[in-house]
């Protein structure tokens, strides 16, 4: 992203902020899609200069990057903006008013706050630089521009900080990049060569032999059996694939734990990924690691450093995740196999709640620590896929109004009170006891029609708040003795 004399990395996560009127330039790389929502709105009051003095440059151009944490909850809100663009009823534009108002507030409390960075530091931004950069020709006068350091100075200053030469950092860069390339196994060698900054084929070939020890080709059919998978919804497709991760983060408390109990522990949440956890990994030496698209940028970085990284995209169909991560395991035929065993099962779900329910409607609602959330319809998520989806279920009027084409929605009580569905599905967050049983206990809730007829089930938090072959087989069980038993 440029704006005048700016620029600013942009990353999937990235939010930018200008005033009126400011023209910005987004560059892209050839070949690469970008997906982002652009919203122009009016402000009542200067609130941009408000606070310490900024120079104009500022003023005109805030930027930061969501966290993990919120990344969810904020696409969401850009999504309900989205798709209620057209909306001509005033209380719906009110609403939507609210919802452009809660996602502006999260995206505020992101802000960078720029250090002044001292020598070291003015390091570690070249690397974070070369990292993001490393297609380019990335000579050591322009990197020790950019670290604002004569030739000579940076050179050895960066030796004692990375340990290695910035040439030797690069080569070892664009090496990782290219394994992570060549594992993919649908890119000729001399696209790799190029796209990861060596230029033509034979010089790549030769450095890819110099520091791995086999050539990209022979790498290419080796065997990966030591694959770390550090987001736990994706060590789900690996033991439906037959494949054990070589080590995991994963909660304690996870239905799928005991079943990995051999595996290199390196935490419970890929969002706690530290300089701790990869100094067990670094030490541990992985072939691969496996990892969502919501890592930030740090975390990105300290994982290339250790082994090629590959990113699957969390939030598409989880059908295409578990494809793509058996292409990377070369176990495509097994994932035939498995999809085949997993459709006669949801057959076999779906024929019997259906001779029971018939046309009766179903929803899942989800007490958070701080809101409750509506889960929608059979196009995206985790769980209206398998509802709406998979089993055919009827959905009730206030999902299709306000969550179908979402993974989720934020409700309020006032939303719940309209909610006229015949049976429940019922998710409390392991750190939400207290507020489920604050809402369970008002009039509200009591009136709902599922809840007068006793058609309420608590479902396994883990089960339904992720998905996967292994998941979806247990989601099926419970919604057949919720709602296929007599």
């Amino acid at each position: 992203m440029e704006v005048g004399e700016r620029r600013q990395l942009v990353r999937s996560g990235s939010w930018f902020l200008l005033l009126a009127g400011v023209p910005y330039v987004m560059h892209v790389q050839e070949g690469v899609g970008i997906a982002y929502y652009e919203m122009t709105f009016n402000v009542v009051s200067d609130f941009v200069g408000k606070g310490e003095s900024k120079s104009e440059e500022e003023r005109l151009f805030w930027c930061g990057d969501i966290s993990n944490r919120e990344f969810f909850s904020i696409v969401n809100k850009a999504k309900q903006l989205y798709m209620g663009r057209d909306e001509e009823d005033d209380l719906g534009r009110f609403r939507l008013q609210l919802v452009f108002q809660e996602l502006m507030y999260l995206l505020m409390q992101t802000v960078s706050v720029r250090r002044k960075g001292n020598a070291e530091e003015a390091i570690w931004s070249v690397v974070r630089f070369m990292e993001g950069h490393f297609q380019q020709a990335l000579t050591r006068d322009r990197l020790a521009s950019l670290a604002g350091m004569n030739q000579e100075y940076f050179s050895r200053l960066f030796k004692k900080v990375i340990g290695k030469t910035p040439k030797a950092y690069l080569t070892d860069i664009r090496i990782n990049h290219a394994r992570r390339e060549l594992l993919r196994g649908n890119v000729a060698i001399e696209d790799i060569a190029e796209h990861v900054g060596f230029g033509e084929g034979y010089y790549f070939s030769r450095k890819f032999k110099q520091a791995i020890g086999m050539s990209p080709t022979e790498y290419m059919k080796k065997q990966k059996n030591k694959v770390a998978c550090i987001f736990f919804p994706y060590i789900d497709h690996m033991l439906a694939l037959g494949i054990t991760p070589y080590a995991a983060m994963i909660p304690r408390t996870h239905p799928l734990a005991s079943r990995i109990a051999s595996s290199i522990d390196l935490g419970e949440e890929e969002l706690d990924f530290d300089t701790r956890s990869a100094e067990i990994l670094s030490v541990a030496e992985p072939e691969m690691i496996l990892c969502s698209n919501y890592l930030n940028p740090d975390q990105e970085a300290l994982l290339n450093r250790i082994a090629p990284t590959v990113s699957i995209v969390w939030d598409q169909n989880w059908r295409l995740a578990f494809r793509e991560i058996a292409a990377l395991m070369g176990r495509e035929q097994e994932a035939e196999t498995v999809f085949a065993t997993y459709e006669s099962r949801c057959l076999e779900a779906r024929t019997r709640v259906l001779e029971r329910i018939g046309e009766q409607t179903v929803a899942l609602i989800r007490i958070h620590s701080s809101e409750l959330r509506l889960y929608g319809g059979p196009m995206q998520g985790y769980t209206g896929p398998v509802l709406y989806g998979d089993l055919g279920l009827k959905a009730p009027s206030l999902v299709r109004s306000l969550a179908w084409n979402l993974s989720m929605v934020s409700i309020s009580l006032d939303d719940l009170s309209m909610l006229d569905t015949d049976y429940i599905l019922l998710v409390i967050d392991p750190d939400a006891e207290h507020h489920a049983k604050e809402i369970m206990g008002r009039p509200v809730w009591q009136e709902l029609r599922a809840v007068r007829r006793g058609n309420v089930y608590q479902a396994g938090f883990y089960i339904w708040m992720s998905c996967g072959i292994v998941m979806n087989s247990l989601k099926l069980e419970e919604v057949i003795r919720f709602l296929g038993s007599d």
